[in-house]
C-alpha cells in the first residue's frame, strides 16, 4: 500500500512540474505577443498610421534605425525565419546613431536592414 502511494505521489509531482513548465512557456509567449504588439503600435505612430501588421509592412530603413537595439532584435526574431534566437542576431550590428541606416542603405547587413526586409510572416514563435 506505502508503495502505490509513493508511486501516486510521484506521479502528481511529474504532473505538477509539467503543468508549471506549460504554463511558463504560455507566459512567455503572451509576454512575446504582448511586446510585439507594442512595438507595432510604435512603429504605426512614427508614419501617424492606423495600428495593423499591413500598415507596418510599410516600413522604411528610417523607421527601424528609430528602434532601439533590443525592440529590433525582438522584431527580428519573432518574423525572420532565419533568425529564430537571440544568439542568431548576435553578430548584427546595434543601431548607432544614424550610421546603421547609412550602412543598410549600402548593403551591410545590421540590425536595421536586416528588420526591415522581412516581409512580414507570422510570428515566429507562434509558428
Amino acid at each position: 500500500m506505502q508503495r502505490y502511494l509513493n508511486k501516486q505521489s510521484g506521479l502528481e509531482e511529474i504532473d505538477y512540474e509539467t503543468r508549471r513548465k506549460e504554463q511558463l512557456i504560455q507566459s512567455k509567449t503572451n509576454q512575446k505577443v504582448s511586446e510585439d504588439r507594442a512595438l507595432i503600435s510604435k512603429l504605426c505612430a512614427m508614419m501617424e498610421l492606423e495600428v495593423s501588421e499591413d500598415n507596418v509592412a510599410r516600413c522604411e530603413l528610417k523607421h527601424f534605425d528609430k528602434l532601439k537595439a533590443a525592440e529590433l532584435k525582438a522584431f527580428i526574431v519573432a518574423r525572420h525565419p532565419k533568425y529564430t534566437k537571440l544568439a542568431d542576431v548576435a553578430h548584427l550590428k546595434n543601431p548607432r546613431g544614424g550610421k546603421s541606416m547609412e550602412d543598410a542603405a549600402n548593403g551591410v547587413e545590421n540590425c536595421v536592414s536586416v528588420a526591415s526586409s522581412i516581409d512580414f510572416p507570422p510570428l515566429g514563435f507562434l509558428r
